[in-house]
């Protein structure tokens, strides 16, 4: 049986508004970067990889409206 590392976790409960919109910015900073990151290890051409980014910030913008 394999025996697992214990894993740490910080959990932040932002206790207003303003903290909240802080963590939700530096969540969405990380997630940009993930999917970034993501899309450059790609074997895809740079045209493909920009499509795929502009395919993304279109649905992103749709979202918001």
């Amino acid at each position: 049986m394999r025996k697992s590392v214990p894993v740490r976790i910080k959990v932040y409960d932002p206790e207003t508004d303003e903290q909240e919109c802080v963590l939700a910015e530096q969540v969405a900073e990380v997630h940009a970067d993930f999917i970034y990151a993501t899309i450059q290890k790609q074997e895809w051409t740079a045209e493909q990889k920009r499509s795929l980014v502009e395919a993304i910030v279109q649905k992103v913008t749709e979202r918001q409206t």
